[in-house]
């Protein structure tokens, strides 16, 4: 049975499943479709179960994959997705800096 919003207390006794998944991303989720067919199945996710790493990412891979590809800027462009994705976050423990080169 799917439950919604389902707000988890570490001392119910009745919330015992087989398998608990971590993510609710793509792998996240095709994991629980296929596990939950045989087994009592918990998806925990950070927030809501429409944000992910992998929405963002809209089904793209960033990767380095020509020699004329230039391997510095494909880690600046990264490390300044991944700010811009951390500053947009209401709060948390990380402290990042801007990597050389990178704009505002």
């Amino acid at each position: 049975m799917v439950q919604k919003g389902l707000k988890v207390k570490k001392d119910d006794p009745d919330l015992q499943p087989d398998v608990i998944i971590i993510g609710s991303g793509a792998a996240g989720l095709l994991c629980a479709i296929e596990v939950s067919r045989n087994l009592d199945t918990l998806l925990l996710t950070k927030n809501s179960i429409r944000e992910s790493n992998t929405k963002y990412a809209q089904g793209g891979i960033a990767a380095v994959m020509k020699l004329d590809d230039d391997y510095e800027q494909h880690i600046r462009d990264t490390l300044i997705a991944v700010m811009a994705c951390a500053h947009s976050m209401p709060s948390g423990p990380w402290s990042m800096k801007r990597p050389p080169g990178s704009a505002n």
